[in-house]
C-alpha cells in the first residue's frame, strides 16, 4: 500500500556462532551518555575480543637490538647485543639506524623506552619469504613519540613501492601526520605489510594510513584520539592503485572526535575482511566503506563479521559512493547517531550516495537514533551498478528511532523503486507494544510501501519475518544474546553458517541452552 513514511531526519551523511570474546564488548555499550568530545573515552572499555594471536615467525636472518636506555648504547655499535658488552659490542641507540641497516629476513628488537623519533624509514624492502621485522623486545613497552619532531612526518614512513615488513609492539603517539603511513603519491603498489600489537594515539591525521597496499594484516591494534581516522585504507593519490587483499582483526578504533573523525574507513579498497573489532565514539561513522576520491576503482568485496559499533555520531556501519559486494555478518550496531557529535539522527546500518549487491546477515541494530537499516536511493554517479540486489536475512532491528517520535520507529527503510530486496526471516521490531510502521520499501518522496508490525506478523512482507520483542538478555547494558524462549530462536534461515537447533537463530549470537 502507498502511504506517507518517515523522511530522513537529517542529511547527516557528511560525507559463535560468534567468537565468545565479542560478548565482552557488549558490556561496554552502556546507557546513552553525552560525553565532551575532547575527553578521551576510557581505554579499558570495551574490552576487545581476545582471539588467538597470529604466531610471529622466528627470525630467518640477522638479529639486532636497539636500547636507548642502555648505558653504552650507540649507533656506532654492532647492534648484536641487547645489553652493552664493551667496545662496539652493544645495542644501537636509534630505531632509524636499525631501519637503515636491517636487510630481508632480519629482525630488530627494540628495548623499553621512549624514542623521540619520527619519519623512521626502512632503507630497503624485505622479501616475500623473508620480511623485515621491527618489534619490541619480549613484552617491553616501547614508545615512539613525535612531540619533538621538527617536520611533518609519520612515525614510521614506508616509501614508494616497498614492502614485506612486520611492525609490531609499539605505541606511536604525537606525530604531526599519522602513526604509520605509506605515501599516497606512489606509482607502485606497496606489498605485504603486517602491523600487529600496536597502539596509535594523538596523531595529526590517522593512527594508521595505508594507501595502495596489496596484501596487509592489521591485528590487535588500538587507535584512539587521532585527528581524523583510527585506520584509513585507501588508494594512491591518482586513484589508479587501490588497497587490496587484506585483513583487519581484533582491533579497536575510538574517540576520533574531529570534524571528520572515523573509526575505520575504506576509500577505494577491495577483497578485505574486518573481524572481531570495535569502533565507538567517532564523529562520523564507526566503520565506513567509500570511494573517495572517486576517480578510480570502486570499493568492493569487503566483509565485516563479528564487529561492534556504537556511540558514533552518524552510522555504526556505512557504505556509500556506489561501493558494492559488501557483506555484513554477525555485527552489532548500537546507539549510533549519538547526540554528542551534533550530526543529527542516524542508523545502525546506512547506505547513501549509492551502493549495490549488499548482504546483511545475522546482525543486530539496537536503539540507533534513526532506522535500524536505511538504504538511500541508488545514484550510480561513481559507477554503473551491475545489479540492484539487497539481501536481509536473520537480522534483528529493535527499538530504533527516538522515543519522542512516538510510533514512528523505523526498522528498515529502502528509498527508490529500482531495488531487488530479498528480506526473509528477520525481526523488524519497532518499540515494545506498538503496532507502528516499521518498514518502508520503494520510498519515493514521502510515499512508499509501508508495513506495520501487524502487517509483518500476518505474513504480508516476504517470508519468515516477525516484529516482536526479541527478548535480549539485557537492553540496558546491552547484552544482545537471546533469552530462553525468545521468538528469534530457531526462527532464521540457513545462510551457510554453523547453527544450533532446528534452524539458525535471528541475530548476532546463536542461543546456547
Amino acid at each position: 500500500m502507498r502511504n506517507n513514511l518517515w523522511k530522513p531526519v537529517a542529511a547527516v551523511v557528511v560525507l559463535t556462532m560468534l567468537v565468545p570474546g565479542l560478548a565482552m564488548l557488549l558490556a561496554g555499550c552502556g546507557p546513552e551518555v553525552t560525553p565532551t568530545p575532547a575527553s578521551p573515552a576510557p581505554k579499558t572499555t570495551p574490552t576487545r575480543p581476545e582471539l588467538p594471536p597470529t604466531a610471529s615467525s622466528p627470525p630467518t636472518g640477522q638479529v639486532y637490538y636497539v636500547a636507548a636506555n642502555e648505558p653504552g648504547a650507540s649507533d656506532d655499535n654492532n647492534g648484536l647485543y641487547h645489553t652493552y658488552q664493551g667496545g662496539q659490542d652493544g645495542p644501537w641507540l636509534t630505531i632509524q639506524h636499525a631501519a637503515n641497516t636491517i636487510t630481508a629476513g632480519g629482525t630488530t628488537y627494540v628495548r623499553t623506552g621512549t624514542y623521540y623519533e619520527s619519519g623512521i624509514i626502512f632503507a630497503r624492502s624485505g622479501a616475500p619469504d623473508a620480511p623485515i621485522t621491527l618489534t619490541n623486545h619480549e613484552s617491553e613497552e616501547v614508545i615512539i613519540d613525535g612531540s619533538k619532531a621538527q617536520d611533518d612526518y609519520p612515525g614510521i614512513a614506508i616509501m614508494e613501492g616497498r614492502g614485506h615488513y612486520v611492525i609490531q609492539g609499539f605505541t606511536i603517539r604525537n606525530m604531526s601526520w599519522s602513526g604509520i603511513a605509506t605515501d599516497e603519491s606512489t606509482t607502485e603498489p606497496y606489498r605485504d605489510i603486517t602491523i600487529r600489537d600496536c597502539i596509535l594515539h594523538d596523531n595529526g591525521w590517522s593512527g594508521i594510513d595505508l594507501a595502495a597496499v596489496d596484501g596487509f594484516m592489521v591485528e590487535n591494534v588500538e587507535a584512539y584520539n587521532n585527528a581524523y581516522y583510527g585506520l584509513n585504507i585507501g588508494a594512491s593519490e591518482d586513484g589508479s592503485l587501490s588497497s587490496a587483499n587484506g585483513a583487519i582483526r581484533n582491533s579497536s578504533f575510538y574517540n576520533h572526535t574531529g570534524d571528520e573523525g572515523h573509526g575505520l574507513a575504506f576509500n577505494q579498497a577491495h577483497d578485505i575482511t574486518v573481524s572481531d573489532s570495535v569502533a565507538y565514539h567517532n564523529t562520523i561513522h564507526g566503520f565506513d566503506v567509500s570511494d573517495w576520491p572517486k576517480h578510480g576503482e570502486l570499493s568492493h568485496h569487503i566483509t565485516f563479521e563479528r564487529n561492534f559499533s556504537y556511540d558514533n555520531g552518524v552510522a555504526g556501519f556505512a557504505i556509500n559512493s556506489d561501493s558494492h559486494h559488501v557483506v555484513y555478518r554477525n555485527n552489532v550496531a548500537c546507539r549510533n547517531g549519538a547526540d554528542w557529535a551534533g550530526q543529527g539522527s542516524s542508523s545502525g546500518f546506512l547506505c547513501y550516495e549509492g551502493c549495490w549487491h549488499v548482504e546483511w546477515v545475522d546482525n543486530v541494530s539496537l536503539e540507533n537514533t534513526d532506522a535500524g537499516f536505511w538504504v538511500e536511493d541508488q545514484l550510480g554517479i561513481y559507477g554503473t551498478p551491475d545489479d540492484n540486489l539487497l539481501v536481509f536475512k536473520n537480522n534483528i532491528a529493535y527499538n530504533n528511532g527516538r522515543p519522542e517520535w512516538g510510533k514512528e520507529r523505523p526498522a528498515l527503510v529502502v528509498q527508490g523503486e529500482q531495488w531487488e530486496v530479498v528480506a526473509t526471516h528477520n525481526n523488524w521490531g519497532g518499540a515494545t507494544g506498538m503496532n507502528a510502521p516499521v518498514i518502508g520499501i520503494n520510498i519515493v518522496g514521502d510515499e512508499g510501501d509501508i508495513y506495520t508490525a501487524d502487517d509483518i506478523n500476518n505474513g504480508d512482507f516476504q517470508t519468515g519475518n516477525i516484529s516482536v520483542d526479541p527478548q535480549f538478555v539485557d537492553t540496558t547494558v546491552p547484552d544482545v544474546h537471546l533469552q530462553p524462549g525468545s521468538p528469534c530462536i530457531d526462527a532464521g534461515v540457513d545462510v551457510g553458517l554453523p547453527y544450533l537447533g532446528s534452524a539458525p537463530d535471528m541475530g548476532a549470537f546463536e542461543f546456547e541452552p
